[in-house]
């Protein structure tokens, strides 16, 4: 049953995508979206340990997040885009009888950038496809909590920004003037000092609205 919705949910996708959109062929002046978001930010496979003497550990889990973005246009084919996204993984979980230490790696990407719509203004079709690229400030936080006899706890943070930048690629799916979802790939290319971090493509799926209309 689930197979069944999961392959009907994937053919009227198709079909939108396929079709004649709803809306009319002028260009929204500016839109805001979010998208929920996964990129492998740390290095290492991911893994899950377990040990039958009373200690339990896991290892690099995680990599998952969030991102806001807003956009407005400044020519035909041509907007700018801002995104405040969130990601955080779990390097390592350890609980052993009254002790708990958790390490968590976040990172908050601050973007500025350009996306470029591959189709003109004539196309009338809900699929919107775009290229994009930026840079901004990758803010980095290593967090670590640490908890004894489930009373007292200690809290560190330490956080640092590292320059980057992005390119990538997406679309909108409109399902009407004013709202769609959204789906983009990007590669961050981030100078990390810390080895624990690595460069690699963040996915993401959401949803856009769009108001106003784009006048040359």
């Amino acid at each position: 049953m689930k197979n069944l919705r999961l392959l009907s949910s994937v053919i009227v996708l198709l079909l939108l995508a396929s079709s004649s959109s709803w809306a009319n062929n002028c260009r929204s002046k500016s839109g805001i979206g979010f998208r929920g978001n996964y990129w492998n930010m740390i290095d290492g496979q991911q893994r899950i340990y377990v040990y039958n003497d009373g200690e339990i550990s896991s290892v690099n889990v995680g990599g998952f997040g969030g991102s806001l973005f807003f956009f407005t246009r400044v020519q035909e084919q041509l907007s700018m885009e801002f995104t405040l996204g969130a990601l955080a993984a779990v390097v390592e979980h350890r609980e052993y009888y009254h002790w708990e230490d958790v390490e968590v790696n976040a990172v908050f990407p601050l973007l500025f950038g350009f996306r470029y719509d591959l189709m003109s203004e004539k196309s009338r079709s809900a699929m919107q496809p775009y290229l994009m690229f930026g840079a901004g400030a990758y803010i980095l936080n290593d967090i670590s909590v640490q908890e004894y006899d489930y009373h007292e706890e200690e809290v560190s943070v330490s956080s640092v920004s590292r320059p980057g930048v992005y390119v990538g690629g997406g679309a909108n799916l409109m399902l009407s003037n004013t709202f769609g979802f959204s789906y983009d790939i990007k590669y961050h290319w981030v100078d990390f000092d810390d080895s624990q971090y690595q460069n690699g493509f963040e996915f993401g799926l959401g949803l856009v609205f769009q108001w106003g209309r784009f006048r040359k």
